[in-house]
């Protein structure tokens, strides 16, 4: 019963070892744990940086989406510039069919001049037949006066002879008669002299109060002019600041083109990151393909390992039936010994035997501590590896944690950067805005400075009125008067018309074309700059866009390969720490090993999913951009059409225009074609436009040095026509004096005939004063009518100038008309917009309607999802209780298992079935936690789910509302734009009325001067002339054009095989695109695959389990009973040494020989009584070797 006893006590130590080793590994398996959960925690800190890398990501295609929309903002700039350009062009083409239009009318007032100079030439040659008649006549007096002189000689000669007394009663008769008539002609004469001296009275008075009211009318006049003087310098100021703001704002749309060429590189480099991402792509695919080889292969090691335990587990089998077999040899030898010392028989053959097995134990218990001890230096070595790696490790993530901030730090680069863009696109729009409020100011002074104009159209209206029937009473004087003076002075003042209508409007009117060309072609390049600027933007920001989707792919790539790296490694110390302690557990890292990968490859297969995803939106993205780049291209197109309006309505009075627009129209096709090629079509567009502008600058030249030959002919007939007038007033000079030569002489006569005729001749000589009186008038009226002629030209001066004035308002009209258009475009414009804004409204109530289904459809996962959630918790508060009651039985059962220690079979049968539940137990806990995990990543990626649709339906109703604002703001900006429009139109035609009538007028007092048309037809030929060397130019012309066809067919051949380029490339593009959808497919394929290997391996998994379970039960019970043999070989050891000197019959002696001659004495102590000696005294063989 002592043994009995002892033995329970043995066994209660031992359980109690059993359970501290059962402590041991539960916190060993904890640690392990709490190491698992560290590498989950450490994964989800991983996941979540990917999230904010995928987050920032975002935030940066919102960048992108902001600098499209300031894209889209610049191309509004470009268009509201581009129809300012055709406004601009409008207007010059409108010029250029004025100046055509006045052209035409100059032509017509020619030939009607020169009717009017074919008239006047008859009617000189008239005047001088009358002239030439009246000197006949003259003569024919004379004549008569000498006959009858003669006659009067020979009656003389016959009343001195014969009949004096009846030839001088028929004279007296007859000089009676002659004197009455004399006196009658005489009386009659002084009556018209009376009569025209009254006339001639009143029309000097008449004539000074029209020279005073001219002299006031003049004043009034020059108030004006310097009042319109004043009013031109201050719309040329105004002009002037206009025009440095508008380089102001071109200067800043070259900066903010230039930008969007940055931008545009930026995307280029985008472009540039997604290839890189589809060749990391299938890099991957390559890594896919080596881990599926590499995980066969370890498949093929966990058999192999498998089939090694199974060879083990046989050779611990084979030990445990030697153990058990020497155990029945020694239970057998223990009841030998206690019948021997019951029959007090001690036999020396089982000692002897005891003693040969317990050395061969005690050598093999030191072979054991041999192994211990090997084992614990390889311990040692991989603790020392593994802190190694751990090393490693820890630098590893100092690497990536450096570089993590920097990256950072980029990121707010990034930032900053995008801070400034926005600032200076907000610094942009309040330009924007500056510049329209200060146009729409110029508007409204240009429509103040248009109603004073029509106010003082008005008054030079009333003016022109009243000095067009000044000109006409004026003009009635001086036809009375000699036409020869008339003449003369109407050549001085057609010279100085022709000088300032050559000189002056033509000349300002060519200025003005060329400056409007010179700034359509710089407009045009500028405008084709912007363009080149804003692709070379776009450009930059696809560039940007993929070298940071491919940096991010890259980054991902890296951090996933560092993650599994890291992984791997801690899976591989787990795994030989597991090797070391239990080589069975390295299966089941090596298993989780592979579920990691294999979770690590879905994760990777997920985040490939989602970079195709963001393939396909960059891809939509950039047909996006494209579809934006067509309104790019049209405005191109636009501006190209302008140009060509601009070179035909600039060359439109020559025949060069037909042949630039052909060569303009080939050249815009080619353009069309190919933008590639438009610096060197714009460049030849360039030259042959500064050729024809060398051209027309020559042209003009030359008119100047006709003009100035015309003006010396001009000169050379006004002083052949003066000297022609002084010949003529000199010949009727010499007449009258001869005339009154010949009345003194007939005086003379009559007086010294007949002495009653002194009285007439006294009356002949007073008419004679009176008529020098008379000539003395005559010439005072010539002086007055000289000033009066003066007067008249100063008049015809002012009227050129305010018909000039009034050419400009004509041109201002046609301004106005053409902003009259531009308004009807804009409206036109404006409704197409709402057109647009109401189908984009609509495509987006669509997108919504498709986002509501969307969003439905996922509430109903979540829904199912929560189910789902709702079950498992319950499945788990299931489990806990399972395991609550477990740990109550299996506490019931220890305690009980320490009452019932007899029954020892039962006692193992039931620790093997608690291991067993303990084992499923931590599987369960195992899987429940993995479980959780896995819930609270669906339960995030949900809220994460969630979240996303909330922001984008907040971003849609964001939209939708800045939308209906747009709309809203159209709408006003359409009202106020067709009142205004209105109210200019109702302007406008009040004008037009007003301008009409004073043009009508001054067309009246324009048919009056008939006597340019010589000139004109001087100018006309030399014209023609002009026009023969123009012709002779436009054929050198059309032999350029000829090498300029061959240049653009050869141009277009380069463009066709550039075409067909861009085809081939197109086809394989698509050809890539088939292969890569193929790709995808077999992806998801083997996706599937591996899904089916992982349930595979899963079921694997519980059978190893369970099979690992059975071998650490039984090696346990094994070694329990090694324990309990090594303990009976102990007691027995002792027992042994207790009876020796009991056999002895002598207890004084300690000694441990033994002693032959005492062996069958009778006398000796009992083995109970001695067995505290023993225990005191001697020690155990073993024990001590355990210590």
């Amino acid at each position: 019963m002592d043994s009995v006893y002892e033995e329970l006590d043995e066994v209660k130590a031992e359980i109690e070892k059993l359970k501290e080793e059962y402590r041991v590994k539960a916190d060993l398996a904890e640690s392990l744990k709490r190491a698992q959960n560290e590498q989950l925690i450490k994964t989800q800190e991983a996941n979540h940086k990917l999230e904010k890398l995928a987050q920032e990501l975002n935030g940066k295609e919102d960048k992108i989406c902001a600098a499209n929309q300031i894209i889209d903002d610049l191309k509004s700039n470009l268009k509201d510039k581009e129809a300012v350009i055709k406004h601009l062009t409008s207007a010059n083409s409108k010029l250029r069919l004025d100046y055509g239009e006045k052209l035409r009318r100059c032509e017509e007032e020619n030939k009607e001049l020169g009717l009017a100079l074919d008239e006047a030439n008859a009617k000189n040659m008239d005047q001088e037949k009358q002239i030439c008649s009246l000197k006949e006549e003259i003569e024919g007096v004379k004549r008569l006066l000498t006959v009858l002189q003669k006659k009067s000689s020979e009656a003389e000669n016959k009343a001195k002879a014969s009949k004096e007394l009846k030839l001088r009663d028929d004279v007296f008769l007859k000089l009676e008669e002659k004197n009455r008539s004399f006196e009658d002609q005489l009386k009659w004469k002084n009556e018209q002299f009376g009569h025209l001296e009254e006339a001639h009275e009143k029309l000097r008075h008449h004539l000074q109060v029209r020279e005073k009211e001219w002299e006031k009318e003049k004043a009034v006049l020059i108030d004006d002019i310097s009042s319109l003087q004043s009013n031109l310098e201050s719309q040329i100021r105004i002009s002037e600041d206009l025009q440095s703001r508008l380089h102001m704002c071109n200067q800043a749309l070259a900066h903010e083109e230039g930008k969007r060429k940055l931008l545009e590189v930026q995307l280029l480099e985008f472009k540039n990151m997604f290839d890189n991402v589809c060749d990391e792509y299938e890099e991957a695919k390559l890594k896919f393909e080596s881990l599926t080889s590499q995980r066969d292969e370890e498949i093929a090691t966990l058999r192999g390992s498998l089939g090694t335990t199974e060879t083990l587990y046989k050779e611990m089998q084979y030990q445990f039936n030697k153990l058990e077999l020497e155990k029945q040899e020694l239970m057998v030898s223990i009841k030998e010994l206690q019948e021997a010392q019951i029959q007090e028989a001690g036999k020396i053959s089982s000692s002897s035997k005891l003693r040969n097995k317990l050395k061969c134990l005690e050598q093999v218990h030191r072979d054991c501590s041999m192994n211990l001890k090997a084992k614990e230096t390889e311990w040692h070595l991989l603790n020392e590896k593994l802190k190694v790696d751990l090393n490693i490790c820890r630098s590893a993530l100092e690497r990536k944690d450096i570089s993590m901030n920097e990256l950072k730090k980029e990121l707010e680069d990034c930032h900053s950067l995008t801070l400034e863009l926005e600032l200076q696109n907000e610094e942009n729009s309040l330009l924007l805005l500056v510049l329209k409020s200060e146009i729409s100011e110029a508007q409204l002074r240009l429509a103040n400075s248009s109603a004073c104009m029509d106010l003082k159209n008005k008054e030079i209206e009333e003016t022109n009125s009243v000095l067009v029937e000044q000109l006409e009473l004026k003009e009635t004087l001086v036809r009375v008067q000699k036409e020869l003076e008339e003449e003369r002075e109407k050549t001085v003042v057609l010279s100085r018309r022709l000088k300032s209508v050559e000189e002056d409007p033509m000349h300002k009117e060519l200025d003005r074309l060329k400056e409007m060309l010179k700034e359509s072609s710089s407009c045009q390049l500028y405008s084709e700059e912007q363009v080149l600027q804003i692709q070379s933007n776009l450009k930059t920001i696809h560039d940007a866009l993929d070298r940071a989707n491919e940096e991010n792919s890259l980054l991902l790539l890296v951090l996933k390969s560092e993650i599994s790296e890291a992984q791997l490694r801690l899976a591989n110390s787990s795994a030989c720490m597991d090797l070391k302690n239990k080589e069975i557990e390295e299966t089941n890292s090596v298993l989780e090993e592979q579920l990691e990968l294999k979770e690590t490859l879905v994760r990777v297969q997920n985040e490939l999913e989602e970079e195709r995803e963001k393939t396909v939106f960059l891809s939509r993205r950039l047909k996006s951009i494209e579809e934006e780049q067509l309104p790019m291209h049209k405005e191109l197109d636009r501006l190209k059409e302008m140009l060509k309006e601009s070179s035909s309505c600039q060359l439109h009075s020559e025949e060069q225009v037909l042949q630039i627009q052909s060569n303009l129209k080939t050249v815009h096709d080619a353009l069309d074609r190919a933008n590639e090629e438009n610096s060197l079509l714009l460049l030849v567009l360039k030259s042959e436009i500064s050729e024809a502008l060398l051209r027309l600058a020559n042209s003009s030249a030359s008119e100047d040095l006709k003009n100035k030959e015309i003006e010396e002919t001009n000169s050379v007939l006004v002083e052949q026509l003066e000297l022609k007038a002084l010949v003529r007033v000199q010949k009727e000079l010499e007449e009258e004096r001869e005339k009154m030569v010949v009345l003194s002489r007939r005086l003379k006569s009559f007086e010294e005939e007949q002495l009653p005729m002194h009285t007439e001749l006294e009356m002949v000589k007073e008419s004679s004063t009176s008529q020098l009186h008379s000539e003395e008038q005559v010439l005072q009226i010539q002086s007055n009518l000289k000033t009066i002629h003066d007067a008249l030209d100063r008049a015809n001066e002012e009227l050129y100038e305010k018909f000039c004035e009034v050419n400009e308002v004509e041109f201002e009209l046609q301004i106005w008309k053409s902003i009259a258009e531009q308004f009807k475009a804009n409206i036109k414009e404006n409704h197409q917009l709402r057109r647009d804004v109401e189908a984009s409204l609509l495509a987006q109530v669509e997108v919504e309607v498709n986002l509501k289904r969307e969003r439905e459809n996922l509430c109903h996962q979540l829904e199912e999802k929560n189910k789902r959630i709702d079950d498992l918790q319950q499945q788990i508060v299931g489990l806990n209780e399972r395991i609550n009651f477990k740990e109550t039985a299996n506490l019931a059962g220890s305690m009980t298992a320490e009452k019932e220690v007899l029954a020892k079979h039962s006692d193992e049968k039931s620790s093997e079935g608690l291991q067993k539940e303990l084992n499923c137990l931590v599987q369960e806990l195992m899987n429940k936690e993995l479980e959780a995990a896995i819930l609270a990543q669906v339960e995030k990626n949900n809220d994460q789910e969630k979240e996303t649709l909330s922001q984008l339906v907040e971003e849609k109703d964001q939209r939708i509302y800045d939308l209906q604002m747009l709309v809203a703001s159209l709408e006003q900006e359409f009202e106020s734009s067709t009142c205004s429009f209105s109210s200019q139109l109702t302007k406008m035609q009040a004008e037009r009325n007003s301008l009409c009538e004073s043009w009508e007028k001054i067309k009246t007092a324009e048919v009056l001067k008939e006597v340019e048309i010589q000139e004109r037809n001087l100018i006309i030929t030399e014209l023609e002339h002009d026009l023969s060397n123009l012709q002779q130019k436009v054929e050198k012309q059309e032999r350029n054009l000829f090498g300029s066809r061959k240049k653009r067919e050869e141009i277009e051949a380069e463009l066709e095989a550039k075409q067909v380029e861009i085809y081939k490339m197109e086809c394989e593009l698509e050809e890539k695109k088939l292969s890569s959808d193929t790709t995808i497919k077999k992806l998801n394929d083997e996706k599937v695959k591996i899904l089916e290997d992982f349930m595979k391996f899963s079921d694997r998994e519980n059978l190893f389990n369970y099979t690992m379970g059975l071998l650490s039960d039984r090696i346990q019970k094994s070694s329990m009973e090694d324990m309990q043999l090594m303990k009976n070989l102990e007691r027995i050891v002792q027992t042994m040494e207790n009876h020796g000197p009991g056999i002895e019959m002598n207890g004084d002696d300690d000694d441990d020989e033994y002693d032959p001659l005492k062996e069958n004495m009778n006398t000796f102590s009992s083995p109970l009584m001695k067995k505290a000696e023993a225990i005191h005294d001697e020690r155990s063989p073993l024990r001590a070797l355990n210590n």
